[in-house]
């Protein structure tokens, strides 16, 4: 490999939430001295703003999440431009449409290093004739990336049971967060912000509320939870905004429970809150490897989430969380009144959660490995 700095154009479409984090966590964590790196996404959210404060060079891009064939061709032929402008070694996609539309860029610009993370396929969030179409845009650009990154094992496992691509495409490298750096003792922010009593238990959820999220299986269980409880015992705040928003409002009303539900909305301050939550939730029906229940284990948070996808490998069911089929508000609910009835082993969950994380899930080890993965596509490149 070259001695000089090796430039890494990093593109995803998510400009908030964990993949958003993830490429900042790789723009400002790969060795400086041996990696330049770039970022190209939409310029909303807060992944612009961020990276330009630490000094990472960021690109626009037009890419939108939903399938679009006027905005994609565009988004492509920008990617296609800004690639022949700054002449990466590696090119890095995150997400499926900066994935697909990457890969056929990159490989037409003749890219040295091409990897792909897709933080959670888009087919497996998809059904019908949208699955079968994501899942043959996955084969098709499958040969184009030097190397397929899973963020779990259960994610390599379901692309080779679906023949996106050979096992040696693969590599797996899990998310991670700084523990360090996320409070873990009460301040009130959070119960303040609800209107909680010093009594009342508060469950929150931290999501897109969006599919594949399913938040109506946590208002259907808190409904059953709501009728056992005194009034004023129980509050579940749901933590950011999105299509199912409103749905959920009236879910929740017509189940006359809506007074012990909280619409917080997006927040930046989100690590502030954790620290005041008794269970951490995430009801869903697909996934990858969620920061969000990464960012509640390093809370010293108990889990309890859908037995699905890389959440199976980030949770450690019976020890640091307990996990429940999605579609099934009756076996959330019976968690819930498990472990909202025993305080000590939330707290045995929350510290088992948190050791877990800063044993096995930090940022460090996460940027570790895929610098060592650039390192060794590189040379292999550099030799062929």
């Amino acid at each position: 490999m070259k001695t000089s700095s090796q430039k890494v154009l990093c593109v995803t479409q998510p400009t908030i939430g964990g993949a958003a984090l993830h490429v900042l966590q790789l723009a400002t964590g790969l060795d400086a001295s041996a990696f330049d790196v770039s970022i190209a996404s939409p310029a909303d959210g807060w992944l612009r703003e961020r990276a330009l404060a630490a000094g990472v060079a960021h690109h626009p891009v037009g890419l939108v999440r939903a399938i679009s064939p006027a905005n994609d061709l565009r988004a492509f032929l920008e990617l296609r431009a800004l690639i022949r402008r700054t002449h990466p070694d590696v090119l890095h996609l995150h997400s499926s449409k900066a994935g697909f539309l990457g890969r056929l860029a990159g490989h037409l610009a003749r890219v040295p290093t091409i990897v792909y993370t897709p933080h959670g396929f888009a087919f497996n969030q998809s059904h019908g004739a949208t699955r079968v179409l994501y899942l043959w845009l996955e084969r098709l650009a499958g040969p184009l990336a030097d190397r397929i990154v899973c963020v779990s094992p259960s994610e390599k496992a379901l692309a080779l049971r679906v023949r996106i691509a050979g096992e040696g495409r693969f590599a797996v490298i899990a998310n991670g967060v700084d523990a360090a750096a996320q409070p873990i003792e009460r301040c009130g922010k959070l119960r303040t912000l609800v209107g909680a009593g010093d009594d009342t238990l508060i469950v929150g959820m931290v999501a897109r509320l969006a599919r594949p999220k399913l938040p109506e299986d946590l208002v259907r269980a808190g409904a059953a939870l709501a009728r056992e409880l005194p009034r004023g015992r129980l509050c579940i705040a749901f933590i950011g905004s999105g299509p199912l928003e409103e749905p959920t409002r009236r879910l929740a009303a017509g189940l006359g429970v809506q007074d012990i539900f909280a619409f917080l909305g997006d927040r930046d301050d989100v690590p502030d809150l954790l620290p005041d939550l008794d269970v951490f939730v995430l009801a869903t029906a697909s996934e990858g490897a969620p920061y969000t229940i990464l960012e509640a284990m390093a809370a010293a948070k108990p889990v309890v989430a859908s037995r699905v996808g890389g959440v199976t490998d980030l949770v450690a069911e019976g020890s640091t969380g307990m996990l429940c089929a999605p579609g099934r508000p009756d076996e959330l609910a019976a968690a819930l009144r498990s472990l909202l009835g025993n305080a000590e082993l939330r707290r045995r969950f929350g510290a088992a959660a948190r050791q877990r994380v800063e044993r096995e899930f930090t940022a460090s080890r996460m940027v570790a490995e895929t610098e060592a993965l650039y390192r060794s596509l590189l040379e292999g490149a550099r030799r062929s």
